[in-house]
């Protein structure tokens, strides 16, 4: 059922006829010809497709009008035409939303455009004279065999963890980024960002409650109703936190069917089934729970293979098993999972917010207000909180970029020491400290997309990862967002009719620690293995040493030595899977 697709993109003449059974291309035999047109060719399978007026492209998933509620293609002759001439005049970042790729061929430029967070990545490479495009980075590959590994960026994503580029872990293999554009005059190809959230971070900030709580109220209930317009049952990943509640809340006033599902791995630290089942006893929904077992782990197998970088924890494999199998239970079609909540409603969990008031408004009540509301929220000191949020206003004190070289080699953290201190950033944003944190927040929410073994039997959404939501949380000051003491004030109080009394205030938060670990002590001989003996030894990325001492002492080993460990044996099964060409 996941979605796929090729896009060849290049100079009229070098598309005429049948040019992948002429180049003698790998098309997967269930893909069918989407669309010919100049310059533009079009292959997939399970995908909705829609045609733009004369000729002229193609959009390829679910595509919304921002400003209408309604979707952008009803079928006729006129909403095609309007559509062509949004995408004409490069306005599609402002005027379409959804999880769509749209391809367009205007005044001699072919113009490739990825919505934001759309759940259909998309990676190109030059084949030959054509640009390749497709969501499948294995099926590029296939293409051309002749690309390699980008070794720096690999470890450089092992020091600081991933974050949107438009460079993978495989040279010559390209990303393009939500909201951003390939543009064609061939031979020419050049990047482009249409879309960018730091414009709506640096727009007038939205100063009234009453008006960003009725917004956020509007564009999560749009962002829901797109879901219930589509066809299939819905499971919806239920953990009884606040993100998962908000969606659960909105399908239950909806007669669309849905079933939410709690995955849990028995009593201790992440059990969430008490708040999952006096949440949906609430809402009158179907709730069942599945039990998480480590047996459905195969460390050696990415779930990331198709993509040209290891995205995602081996544990996940595990809760897709456990999803698959409930959608099977109940015949769901559908995943819908809250993922991005935090990053979109702001949950920074420091004193950021405070900074971007005394920068505002100076030190006074105002400040000392939001001075106690964040020290509330995060049960810390008044003082404390001032300290810290005065340090960030005055731009002693700055969020550090993650790094981590815990169990890679003297030689690996020499250089990546090196480049860090040649390549640092030299002047500070303009953005207050909160704002600039919850864009960081924002550029990160993309990884929640990526690398799910689910996907290939149900279609994944992630209502809370809407352009039109994002773009009105951007816009509200920081310090909002910590009202009376609450995070994500906001949010609860624009759905506080709504969201089950033991969720309104629920501070709380549930994960599958336990899981993570009971995987690893399962598979804790082949995950010595593969760290001691497999690629990144032998390319001199892991130091072996280190790792034998903390394999030594696994009774007192923390959790945060069980995820490193365990995001080094990701990638250790990623190489293995693109060293070997298949997935």
């Amino acid at each position: 059922m996941n979605a796929g697709y090729l896009l060849l993109i290049g100079a009229p003449d070098d598309l005429k006829g049948d040019i992948a059974l002429t180049l003698g291309l790998p098309i997967p035999e269930n893909f069918a010809v989407l669309f010919g047109g100049e310059g533009i060719r079009a292959y997939g399978s399970g995908i909705e497709v829609n045609a733009l007026a004369g000729n002229a492209g193609i959009v390829l998933g679910s595509c919304e009008m921002t400003h209408v509620p309604a979707s952008a293609f009803d079928g006729s002759a006129s909403a095609a035409a309007e559509v062509t001439e949004i995408f004409s005049a490069g306005a599609a970042h402002q005027q379409l939303w959804g999880s769509f790729i749209g391809c367009y061929s205007s005044q001699g430029e072919i113009t490739l455009y990825r919505s934001p967070f759309s759940t259909l990545s998309a990676f190109w490479r030059r084949c030959g004279k054509l640009v390749a495009v497709s969501n499948d980075a294995l099926l590029l590959r296939k293409m051309v065999s002749s690309l390699s590994l980008d070794e720096r960026y690999l470890v450089d994503t092992l020091i600081s963890d991933w974050q949107p580029s438009s460079r993978t872990s495989i040279a010559g293999l390209n990303s393009l980024g939500s909201g951003e554009a390939l543009i064609l005059r061939p031979p020419e190809v050049r990047c482009q960002r249409q879309w960018d959230p730091s414009a709506h971070v640096q727009a007038p900030p939205m100063m009234d409650v009453d008006e960003a709580v009725e917004l956020l109220r509007r564009y999560l209930k749009r962002s829901i109703s797109l879901e219930t317009r589509q066809h299939g049952k819905i499971l919806l990943d239920y953990s009884g936190g606040l993100d998962s509640s908000l969606i659960a809340s909105l399908l239950a006033d909806h007669p669309h069917p849905f079933t939410a599902v709690n995955y849990h791995f028995g009593p201790g630290i992440g059990d969430e089934r008490d708040y999952a089942r006096a949440a949906m006893q609430y809402l009158g929904g179907e709730l069942i729970e599945q039990q998480l077992d480590p047996d459905h782990v195969d460390l050696e197998r990415s779930a990331a293979a198709s993509l040209p970088h290891p995205y995602r924890r081996a544990f996940v494999q595990g809760v897709d098993r456990a999803a698959v199998d409930a959608a099977a239970r109940v015949g769901a079609s559908r995943s819908l999972n809250g993922a991005g909540g935090d990053n979109v409603f702001a949950h920074l969990q420091s004193s950021a917010p405070l900074a971007d008031a005394l920068r505002n408004f100076g030190p006074g009540p105002f400040s000392l207000r939001v001075a106690r509301d964040i020290a509330n929220a995060a049960d810390a000191s008044v003082v404390h909180v001032m300290k810290q949020g005065m340090l960030k206003a005055l731009g002693l004190s700055r969020r550090k970029m993650r790094q981590d070289f815990q169990f890679l080699s003297e030689e690996v953290t020499r250089l990546a020491l090196t480049r860090t201190e040649r390549e640092r950033a030299g002047g500070g944003s303009k953005l207050g400290p909160g704002k600039q944190e919850h864009l960081m927040m924002m550029n990160d929410a993309e990884f929640h997309l990526l690398g799910f073994d689910r996907g290939d039997a149900l279609q994944m959404s992630f209502p809370l990862l809407a352009q039109p939501l994002i773009e009105i949380c951007l816009r509200i000051p920081s310090w909002m967002w910590v009202r009376n003491g609450i995070n994500r004030s906001l949010i609860r109080e624009a759905f506080s009719r709504e969201l089950p009394p033991s969720i309104k205030r629920r501070g709380s938060k549930g994960g599958h620690t336990d899981y993570q670990y009971a995987v690893f002590r399962r598979h804790r001989a082949k995950a010595r293995e593969l760290l001691m003996e497999g690629h990144l030894a032998r390319m001199g990325i892991v130091d072996r040493a280190s790792v034998e001492i903390a394999f030594r002492d696994m009774i007192r080993m923390e959790v945060g030595t069980v995820s490193r460990l365990m995001r080094l044996i990701d990638y250790e099964a990623w190489l293995s899977a693109w060293r070997n060409g298949n997935g």
